[in-house]
């Protein structure tokens, strides 16, 4: 790991906008102000589990919306999200509007949902990817491989009950340019607040690994 490109990376800051070209769903029902999600010409992707890893599969998706709640305390909810053309459930739903994803299978490297504290870096042994490492610090999470290092989020690392905590939720290479693609969930807002990232490599410029290009977020209730 390069400690003075590190450093530099924290003086230098980092970008967190998402990418227009992307949309991402991580769970069967959208919050209120997600119900602009689902549109007639959006081509979605889910990806579904399978015995040897993960694969990608072209899904139809339909929007139900939900009546207003009955009560001033009750959740709004603008709908939920049925896949019409599968009965699993997928980890996530994605969609871009330009043709970065295919169907068929998928380089899978993790898939156990971890929180990633100041004491448990994790190392991604790739296979045929590069071997990664994921460690976090009071200034946040960072990514490295042998070249780069790189600040992703600067969430400061808790438990997985605490007010604030980062967990990898999946690792692979969704985008099959043979570099390391995320799906992190950066809470920043209670423990009952989830908030799933994509992180792509094909979209990182230089001097990085992976780019933020969708979230999602929701509460549990």
């Amino acid at each position: 790991m390069n400690g003075f490109l590190c450093l530099m990376m924290l003086f230098a800051g980092f970008p967190r906008e998402e990418n227009p070209d992307f949309k991402m769903i991580a769970d069967g029902t959208l919050y209120s102000h997600h119900t602009d999600y689902i549109d007639s010409e959006d081509i979605w992707f889910g990806l579904f589990e399978i015995n040897s890893g993960y694969e990608l599969r072209l899904v139809e998706l339909q929007l139900t919306p939900n009546p207003p709640p009955l009560e001033d305390w009750e959740r709004p909810t603008g709908g939920s999200v049925d896949i019409l053309n599968e009965t699993e459930r997928a980890l996530i739903l994605l969609s871009s509007s330009r043709t970065i994803f295919t169907e068929g299978p998928v380089s899978t490297v993790w898939n156990e949902y971890q929180c990633i504290t100041h004491d448990t870096p994790i190392i991604l042994p790739a296979g045929n990817l590069p071997e990664y490492r994921l460690f976090a610090t009071k200034e946040g999470l960072f990514i490295s491989d042998d070249e780069t290092c790189q600040h992703i989020t600067d969430t400061n690392p808790g438990t997985e009950y605490s007010s604030t905590f980062i967990a990898l939720v999946w690792a692979g290479d969704l985008d099959r340019d043979g570099v390391i693609d995320l799906i992190l969930d950066d809470v920043s807002d209670g423990y009952n607040y989830y908030d799933y990232n994509l992180y792509l490599s094909s979209e990182a410029g230089a001097d990085s690994i992976v780019r933020l290009v969708a979230s999602f977020y929701d509460v549990y209730y």
